[in-house]
């Protein structure tokens, strides 16, 4: 049976009524008597009441026991209502036996009822319900999960409208209820629901809607849905034509979470069937969907029916504590994890050594005791929940286990890194003597899993430990994530700087490494020297002396870092060298620096001034050969391109969510890639290219900026469609005027939000040579009725054939 979820009502302390706090009362002068409990069960839930024979006087805890085994009850708070008490329960198990009893105290003595019991009632589910149409007739289905009992009546409510519709017995066959109306007008938009009629009162399905065929039209394919498969986000949908599967010119689904909304998305058909895959799905959400398939004049719709998206889980806490030698490891998820998944904890001396075990679940707290562990010894562990092929695993922690006892007493048990468990934690006795100093010729990490690692891989002698000639005879350090997970872990490296011969190493997504030095052999961050992207706790960095160029994933994603001091020397920052780093505050640029590329500071948001080479007098910009590279957008709504600037760099000011208003001056000549991309709340340009509603910046015939802020449809005539578009999420409706001839890359990508383009072009425009649209799944193409087979067939467009209307 699975765990029952309670609303827990809190106890009130009542103006009037006795506290336990004064006290339990005498029994002589504590006389109540439980008079009658009632129950009030339905499928899933259930309201018991207590009735007494006095007011709730001198009680101060009163509820009830209840549960499916009458040996092993669970206890629920309830409401006071003056000789009464109620309680609601949710969760329950339909069809299923429940044993209850109610109790009073005074806080000495308890009073209970005589043991009562109630039924949950059945659970009348509608699994999908359809409907197939005709011009004048049409068979409506509805199926349950369940093959119902008990059931009166059964049928459809029917007609043009909500308002308009009757009920209509139908036909109950096993768990399918079937109704075939006659009589019903061709072309005809109705609505129906079924219904089920039981001794409780009725149960009604999800509200669908059909519409009848064109009388002097035969369209005789069917179709055939196969049941979905969805994940958190994302979700297949497939379905079958039989028949005459030639008559189909249009398919593809209807879904949504509403079934009386649901979005339409076009399909293409192949060898007599047709899918659909959807992203961006809520987790935890049920949608409904039904296939469709037209012959251009007729629409032909399955039954309606739903999948429901897997929840998304996440590890919210992750720690362990010490009771007298039990380490006990929790792990608190964002939810309750569903029935029939696996969790537990994975523990070991490190990341390539570990074992799993046992754990509870209490609530959304996955618990673990682990006892035996030796002294002294550090631990890593991490927790994971499973359910078939999807596997969720919590960062990686660390504890340390109890110091020896000075008696010499151990834990004893067993230990998971290959020990006994006994003496593990001890040093051996070497007769009483003093402890060696450390060898000075071997490096002292200050990062165990550094240590590690580096012995692992560097450590030519095998005696454990990495000397300085050793360090310095390493040229590339590869992949941190190929040694053993070590990339979650690692906290510091400034021991990087013995590493005197280093050219190159890859420190991609070290997660919660926080500092750094890098040795002087270093001549490039990035690219093909130290790469130290999506280090995003990183905040501490030395640089060498003699580095040279600060290239491509150097810096990209090191959310946390808010300063750094480039050296004199440096010659060269390239494209996203410090793409998102989003708590920079200042950078100086050296005077050594030749050439600071577009792109360089992109998604910088929190950046405030500039300084050194290239910096504009308030510091608000990089100015490079007359081309803003960079912009420090940090409390920037209003901004004013200075005069005497002829270029606007690529991604210059994306994600820059404070920018309102853009003002540039006529001697602007050139706008970069994506310049304003993701700016959502951008209102208007003004200026230099602005176009008459001040909504694009139009160069050359070319949209290359748009100010989405308030708009979800918009329409624009131009020869070129460029980057204006990309990213703007919001945007529901596009509509292109009859001048556009190009298309260019990505010129439409992650439009999420977009359902309709309408492009009125006689011929399909000319799309970026080997690219396509980049449009969403569900994005219908709207065009010319006499240029839709051009449309299907032309480069760049075919792909998209199947969510192609004429208009």
């Amino acid at each position: 049976m699975r765990r029952v979820v309670l609303r827990i009502i809190p106890l009130l302390c009542l103006a009037g009524l006795f506290s336990c706090e004064d006290g339990p009362v005498s029994d002589e002068n504590w006389t109540p008597e439980i008079v009658s409990v009632e129950s009030q069960p339905s499928a899933n839930s259930a309201r018991l009441k207590a009735t007494l024979s006095s007011e709730l006087q001198a009680v101060c805890e009163y509820g009830f026991y209840y549960g499916s085994d009458k040996e092993s009850l669970e206890k629920v708070a309830a409401l006071p209502d003056e000789k009464s008490f109620t309680a609601e329960l949710k969760g329950l198990e339909a069809s299923t036996k429940y044993f209850f009893k109610a109790y009073i105290t005074n806080g000495k003595t308890y009073i209970y009822s005589d043991m009562s019991e109630f039924t949950t009632r059945e659970s009348y589910d509608f699994l999908s319900i359809g409907a197939e149409p005709e011009a004048e007739r049409a068979v409506l289905t509805a199926s349950l999960k369940n093959v119902p009992q008990n059931i009166i009546g059964a049928g459809f409510y029917y007609g043009v409208s909500e308002e308009e519709m009757r009920p209509c017995p139908g036909q109950m066959d096993s768990n399918t209820i079937t109704l075939a109306i006659e009589g019903l007008s061709p072309e005809t938009q109705y609505s129906f629901r079924a219904y089920l009629i039981t001794q409780y009162g009725e149960v009604l399905s999800v509200m669908s809607s059909f519409r009848t065929l064109s009388g002097n039209v035969s369209f005789k394919a069917e179709i055939e849905v196969v049941e979905a498969s969805a994940s958190d986000s994302h979700a297949e949908m497939e379905a079958f034509v039989s028949g005459n599967a030639d008559e189909v010119t249009v398919c593809g689904f209807y879904y949504g979470t509403d079934p009386t909304r649901l979005r339409k998305s076009l399909s293409a058909i192949s060898e007599g069937s047709f899918y659909l895959n959807v992203s961006g799905l809520t987790p935890g959400t049920r949608y409904f969907y039904k296939a469709f398939i037209s012959n251009g004049e007729s629409e032909k719709t399955s039954a309606l029916y739903y999948f429901d998206t897997e929840k998304d889980y996440e590890f919210v806490r992750v720690a362990v504590r010490n009771v007298e030698g039990t380490y006990i490891m929790e792990a608190e998820l964002s939810q309750v994890p569903d029935e029939g998944m696996a969790y537990g904890f994975m523990y070991g001396v490190n990341a390539s050594q570990t074992i799993s075990c046992a754990a509870t679940l209490e609530g959304s707290t996955i618990r673990a005791e682990v006892t035996g562990l030796p002294y002294d010894t550090e631990y890593l562990f991490r927790a994971y929940l499973s359910q078939g092929d999807s596997h969720k695993t919590s960062s990686w922690g660390m504890f340390q286990t109890m110091p020896a006892p000075s008696d010499g007493g151990q834990q004893g048990g067993s230990d998971p890194s290959g020990g006994d468990g006994g003496d593990s934690g001890e040093k051996p006795d070497t007769g009483g003597g003093e402890v060696d100093d450390p060898d000075p010729d071997n490096i002292v990490f200050a990062d165990r899993f550094v240590k590690e690692m580096c012995v692992a891989r560097f450590d030519t002698d095998g005696d454990g430990e990495l000397s300085y000639s050793e360090a310095a005879a390493v040229t590339h350090i590869p992949a941190i994530h190929e040694y053993f997970g070590y990339h979650e872990l690692i906290t510091s490296f400034d021991e990087l700087q013995y590493f005197t011969s280093l050219k190159t190493a890859d420190f991609y997504g070290c997660s919660r490494l926080t500092s750094i030095v890098l040795p002087e052999s270093v001549r490039e961050v990035g690219g093909a020297g130290v790469v130290l992207a999506a280090c995003t706790s990183l905040t501490d960095v030395t640089l060498p002396a003699g580095l040279e160029r600060l290239t491509y994933h150097g810096f990209t994603y090191c959310h946390a870092i808010e300063h750094i001091a480039l050296p004199t020397g440096l010659r060269h920052i390239s494209d996203f060298a410090f793409d998102e780093c989003k708590s920079l505050k200042e950078i100086d640029i050296p005077y050594t620096v030749d050439w600071v590329s577009e792109s360089a500071f992109a998604r910088c948001v929190s950046l405030e001034k500039f300084s050194g080479r290239y910096a504009s007098s308030d510091g608000k910009f990089l100015i490079v050969a007359g081309t803003v590279v960079a912009l420090a957008p940090h409390g920037v709504s209003r901004l004013e391109i200075p005069f005497g600037t002829v270029g606007l760099g690529s991604y210059l000011c994306d994600s820059c969510m404070e920018l309102t208003t853009v003002v540039l001056p006529q001697s602007v000549e050139t706008i970069g890639y994506n310049a304003f991309i993701a700016c959502y709340n951008l209102e208007k340009f003004s200026g230099r290219y602005a176009s008459q509603d001040g909504r694009c910046l139009i160069v050359d015939g070319a949209a290359k900026a748009f100010a989405p802020k308030g708009i979800e449809a918009y329409t624009i005539d131009c020869c070129t469609i460029d980057c204006a578009f990309s990213g703007c999420a919001t945007i529901k409706e596009l509509s292109f005027g009859p001048s556009v001839e190009e298309i260019h890359e990505h010129a439409l990508f992650n439009c999420k939000d977009l359902t309709s383009v309408t492009f009125n072009s006689p011929q399909p425009p000319t799309v970026y040579p080997g690219t396509s649209l980049a449009l969403e799944p569900g994005t219908i193409i709207h065009v010319p009725a006499a240029s839709l087979e051009a449309y299907r067939t032309a480069p760049g467009w075919s792909a998209y054939a199947h969510r192609m209307l004429g208009f």
